[in-house]
């Protein structure tokens, strides 16, 4: 693709020569020699502001709101975002592979994960990076995928109604893959009932030959004219006798013996959403089971750390009420000492009192050994938890965190550390892991 070309496709104009562009960024400091810049005016920093780092570094232009005073190629428009989700639109439509759409309320990062590398096995595929799900991230990663690939694999983040009904105008996933649902962005979504109409937006413009694969349990709130298929106990595709230990999880998918290196009762319902999409693809669903024993999981989600004489469930990138359920569960199944740390859930808006006690009712159920409560609402959970005569310690400070952990008897124990993203708990998981 060409400046001139792209300038075409957005009803931009071009002010310099014309280039070939190898691919876009957003970010100045990682964009490569022959990449186009797009500048984005963000709540910090203006992307219009770099364009000479951007020259310096060998970019191949910039699309522009504004003309910049660098002597560097750009294609002016009037909203250099609408531009971007044009281009991605332009490129999606031109990919002739399957699309399958990725979202959900946990697990969509790694359910993305492991379908891209299970198709990987079977074609070519191509992914999202990381977390980039958004509204700017998603079509970012759209630009800069293969078109020659068979498959794109695309994650859809949602925090309010209208997202993913936005993203789904770009992208048009020919199999959509809704994970797990529960309370996530209430301050955004309002409610549960507003999270699972979200979450659905994937299959809006979906048709007789698409298939939207959903937790059994959401099954009749599904409206369309495509196929679906269902996971999760009494669903199409389900699973039983679920054990987990220091190597991992395994199970019995539809009766057959399963083995993923991830330690972590969630990871089930990923496998079992991803074993629908061979399904939709016109594969057997156990055709996933031999290569589940080299899937690695994703950095900061359950993954496990051995450190001397014990052991660190590094569950630090996020926090809502569902996935922090899976990762107690998954605690609690160890054979040993068993601490959980755990930080507040955020963006729950209304609701954040009361499922923060829920949390602390639900903690005081299971076999967990010592637990500390940090955070303004995890407050709400200790108090919960020591009416119930369980031994729990809350802190205001990670210094008093740090100074309890260092009390602790640590050999043959787990901790698990959780928390939202805006906690940062993984400060704790580098402590603890320092030694490692």
């Amino acid at each position: 693709m060409r400046l001139r070309e792209i300038a075409k496709i957005v009803g931009g104009e071009l002010v310099g020569e014309d280039r070939e562009v190898m691919g876009f960024s957003i970010d100045s400091r990682k964009i490569r020699k022959g990449e186009c810049f797009i500048a984005i005016k963000g709540s910090r920093y203006d992307g219009h502001d770099f364009l000479e780092e951007v020259k310096r570094k060998g970019g191949a232009g910039a699309l522009v709101s504004k003309k910049v005073d660098v002597s560097l190629p750009q294609v002016i428009v009037k909203d250099t975002v609408e531009a971007l989700k044009y281009l991605a639109k332009y490129k999606r439509e031109s990919f002739k592979g399957k699309v399958i759409g990725v979202t959900g309320s946990a697990g969509k990062t790694t359910t993305k994960e492991l379908i891209h590398y299970v198709l990987s096995h079977f074609g070519r595929a191509e992914k999202t990076e990381g977390n980039m799900n958004s509204k700017i991230g998603l079509p970012l990663c759209i630009l800069n995928m293969d078109t020659g690939a068979d498959y794109w694999v695309l994650e859809h983040g949602a925090s309010a109604i209208g997202d993913v009904k936005e993203l789904v105008r770009i992208t048009k996933p020919s199999i959509g893959v809704v994970t797990a649902i529960g309370e996530e962005h209430l301050e955004t979504f309002g409610d549960i009932e507003g999270v699972i109409r979200g979450n659905l937006e994937i299959s809006t413009f979906m048709g007789e030959e698409d298939t939207l694969i959903v937790p059994v349990n959401i099954k009749d709130r599904v409206k369309g004219d495509f196929r679906v298929i269902t996971f999760g106990r009494g669903g199409d595709v389900e699973a039983s006798d679920i054990t987990v230990s220091f190597e991992g999880t395994r199970f019995l998918l539809m009766g057959k013996e399963a083995f993923v290196p991830v330690v972590n009762i969630g990871i089930v319902e990923n496998v079992l959403a991803s074993a629908c999409v061979l399904k939709a693809l016109g594969m057997k669903v156990t055709d996933i089971i031999p290569l589940l024993k080299d899937f690695k999981g994703v950095p900061g989600r359950m993954r496990i750390i051995k450190v001397k004489d014990y052991y660190v469930i590094d569950d630090s990138y996020n926090s809502n009420p569902l996935s922090l359920k899976n990762a107690l569960n998954t605690l609690s199944l160890f054979p040993c000492r068993k601490v959980a740390i755990l930080g507040d859930m955020l963006e729950l808006g209304d609701f954040s009192e009361k499922l923060h006690r829920e949390a602390g009712i639900f903690i005081a159920d299971l076999d967990i050994d010592e637990i500390i409560f940090y955070g303004k609402w995890m407050k709400y959970a200790w108090e919960e938890a020591i009416k119930r005569h369980r031994y729990a310690k809350y802190t205001e400070t990670k210094a008093d965190i740090l100074a309890e952990v260092d009390k602790m008897y640590k050999k043959d124990t787990v901790f698990l550390v959780k928390g939202s993203r805006g906690m940062a708990m993984e400060d704790i998981v580098n402590y603890l892991v320092r030694e490692a």
